[in-house]
């Protein structure tokens, strides 16, 4: 390293520590005043951290140069009046957070208020609001308008207030339109998680960071098929090309295609889990009762969900079981899947393409397979699972204990990496 390098990091380093002073100060003057009397020129720059507000001790500041694109958490003190006068003069404001530290309404309204106000927060690109209740979300979404957001996060519960949710987040999000990718998959503690992007190929470390996502994480939900029907209802992902679901041990063919029907756009379907429901390949080949001789129109709306489905990929799935694939004969999951591919390409809407990675108790089914569709990508991988190599303890047992509100299930690192 040479002198002036040296130098610069020296300088850097001491601009580091310096701001990290400033900001700490900020905060602490936070503590001794409402924000919404703050002067400008430490509301453009504050950084209340959480340590201070309800006493965490972990610290984190903003980046060096980014003036007005600050993490914004407020105190538990502060009322939403205070709140919504405190994001009227941050007209520059280009993150805001709020992280177990929201205004609360109180717990005796019986109905979400109407908002008093609109705020319009021109360059705000990022919210990341996590464990705030269905309500108080609602209640502080409504209050504001940011047409230039790419970025959107909630952790929330899906127990109160989902369709009212729902039809506040299809108002205020401006990007749905453009989301072309869907992850749907269950989490921890029996809730469930949906993530999306303007990118078909999502959050691949391969291919070029989407511009707009959205990553929601609901809990308690009894039905996550139901509470997603509700979601998908109501917010317009009609664009989505792909559909991701990781794990779909769970519903019944139907509630399947209660919760997807509408998105009549989806091309590619991505499935991944060992414990892969029959039920989703029940559900594909669901059709639609039509009356008279079949049409090129009618056939493009003749299967219930996914009517344009082109390809489905299929990773780390178990074909058959042990017993199945002992004897040699055809696995259960392919049994179903052979009868869906045959019926779709009998309704003129085929699967044209099958990719098999990874997968489990596979191996005499690829040929049967292989005569059925166009293209097949196989792997050639025939891993096998025997009943005494199975685990059939789930990491949630791990976790049962633990609160979700309490666990940091919006880890910046690597999908959130542009907010952090």
């Amino acid at each position: 390293m040479s002198a002036k390098q040296h130098r610069r990091a020296q300088i850097e380093t001491e601009i580091t520590r310096l701001n990290r002073s400033v900001v700490k100060l900020k905060s602490e003057l936070n503590m001794l005043s409402p924000i919404s009397v703050l002067p400008q020129e430490i509301l453009a720059e504050i950084f209340i951290t959480l340590s201070e507000a309800v006493g965490y001790k972990a610290f984190d500041y903003p980046h060096l140069g980014r003036r007005h694109d600050v993490r914004f958490l407020i105190t538990h003190d502060n009322s939403f009046k205070d709140f919504f006068n405190a994001l009227e003069n941050m007209p520059l404001l280009g993150f805001l957070e709020l992280e177990h530290a929201a205004p609360s309404l109180p717990s005796s309204m019986t109905e979400i208020p109407a908002p008093t106000r609109i705020i319009t927060l021109s360059r705000l690109h990022s919210i990341r609001l996590f464990a705030t209740t269905p309500a108080d979300c609602i209640y502080a979404l409504s209050h504001l308008s940011f047409p230039a957001l790419s970025t959107f996060s909630l952790l929330t519960r899906a127990t109160e207030y989902l369709k009212e949710l729902s039809k506040c987040l299809a108002d205020k999000v401006p990007f749905w339109e453009r989301i072309r990718m869907l992850d749907y998959s269950r989490k921890l503690f029996g809730h469930f998680q949906i993530q999306g992007s303007d990118s078909q190929e999502g959050f691949s470390d391969d291919h070029p960071r989407p511009r707009y996502t959205f990553d929601l994480m609901l809990t308690d939900s009894t039905s996550p098929l139901t509470t997603l029907a509700t979601m998908v209802e109501h917010i317009p992902w009609r664009m989505v090309h792909t559909l991701h679901v990781p794990d779909s041990s769970y519903g019944s063919a139907s509630q399947w295609v209660a919760a997807f029907h509408p998105l009549k756009q989806v091309t590619t379907l991505e499935v991944s889990g060992k414990h892969v429901t029959p039920e989703l390949v029940r559900a594909l080949c669901i059709c639609v009762r039509e009356s008279g001789k079949p049409t090129a129109a009618s056939r493009k709306t003749s299967m219930k969900l996914f009517p344009l489905l082109r390809s489905i990929s299929f990773s780390n799935v178990r074909f058959a079981e042990w017993e199945t694939y002992d004897v040699g004969l055809v696995g259960e999951l392919t049994e179903l899947l052979l009868d869906c591919l045959a019926r779709r390409r009998d309704r003129g809407v085929e699967i044209r393409k099958l990719q098999i990675t990874n997968c489990f108790n596979i191996g005499r089914d690829i040929e049967p397979l292989r005569e059925i569709v166009p293209s097949l990508d196989w792997d050639g991988k025939a891993m096998v699972i025997e009943p005494d190599s199975e685990t059939e303890s789930s990491v949630s047992d791990y976790y049962e204990d633990v609160d979700p509100f309490e666990f940091n299930f919006f880890d910046p690192d690597p999908i959130f990496q542009g907010w952090w």
